[in-house]
């Protein structure tokens, strides 16, 4: 037990140090879900500097939500979408499908996105 414990605690120590040679990058998440078309970079930020360990505070269903609804909006062709949204959107979606932050149905329907748009 003392081992396993020992064990634990060295590898807290070296993601601490990964952590500290990190550069102090600025906050993506403030507690809001507001990710909308006119946030769709920030949305594919926000997911990639947690690609792979999304903090516990962000609710992935609701995240999931935003990325639905980006998409939504880039089916519907709105005439004020933001210059470059169809990239901004390919983007994230490419961002989202490399992520562990959704369902195996959500990822389904992030990987049926990518598919109707033929970018798979």
């Amino acid at each position: 037990e003392t081992e396993e414990l020992n064990g634990q605690l060295d590898v807290a120590r070296l993601r601490v140090a990964k952590l500290s040679k990190r550069p102090n990058l600025p906050p993506l998440f403030h507690g809001e879900y507001d990710f909308n078309r006119h946030k769709a970079v920030e949305l594919g930020q926000l997911i990639s500097r947690y690609l792979e360990c999304k903090p516990r505070q962000i609710d992935s269903c609701k995240i999931f939500c935003n990325v639905k609804h980006i998409y939504s909006d880039l089916q519907k062709g709105w005439e004020d979408n933001p210059k470059h949204y169809y990239m901004d959107v390919r983007c994230l979606l490419a961002t989202a499908a490399s992520s562990t932050w959704f369902t195996d149905n959500q990822m389904s329907n992030i990987s049926t996105w990518i598919s109707e748009q033929g970018w798979s």
